[in-house]
């Protein structure tokens, strides 16, 4: 039998686990547009209860079920800025171009419902063209998962341009088993 099983070891392949991710993330993304380029991005990540709880345990220190003025600078440092070496999770694809964020301004951090948020800002280190780009919200690591469940426009654009949410194919991560939600900007004509 031993013999058997270390043979069985030996000769089947390697197969990779699929783990699952931690924590989970419904976001809405805001693009801001003026004369037909993005300008800017404004984010609201939505967590899971259980994430939200680890972090109101740990940072709502004075346990009044809210992250206070005085709770938000090290709930920043610890668990938001960090996000900056990842992009914040978020990429824009314009033509072969990936434009990457190395800040995000105006975090704020709110409880709802027992559900933590984080509403905040990307300002593109330069202006896309807003037709035909796509913004990505995933993290490569897969210890979250991203799902946008609203895209809106805002600025001058607001009115001819649409924003679709779909799956990105084009961009497979976590050993190619998984593609990315993005949003894609399109003329509504």
């Amino acid at each position: 039998m031993k013999a058997l099983l270390m043979l069985l070891c030996i000769f089947l392949p390697a197969l990779p686990l699929s783990a699952h991710p931690h924590v989970f993330i419904d976001a809405e993304v805001n693009v801001e547009t003026r004369q037909g380029r993005i300008t800017a991005l404004e984010s609201q990540w939505v967590f899971d209860e259980m994430f939200s709880a680890m972090v109101l345990m740990d940072y709502d220190t004075n346990r009044n079920g809210r992250i206070d003025a005085g709770e938000i600078t090290a709930l920043r440092k610890d668990y938001f800025d960090y996000l900056g070496k990842s992009s914040f999770f978020t990429f824009v694809k314009s033509g072969k171009n990936t434009i990457k964020f190395a800040g995000a301004v105006d975090f704020m951090p709110n409880v709802t419902g027992g559900r933590l948020s984080y509403v905040f800002r990307l300002e593109m280190p330069q202006a896309v063209p807003a037709v035909g780009a796509d913004i990505l919200v995933y993290d490569p690591s897969y210890y979250s998962s991203v799902k946008i469940i609203r895209a809106s426009i805002s600025g001058d654009g607001g009115k001819e341009l649409a924003a679709g949410i779909g799956v990105f194919p084009a961009v497979r991560y976590y050993f190619g088993q998984v593609s990315p939600d993005a949003v894609t900007i399109r003329n509504k004509k």
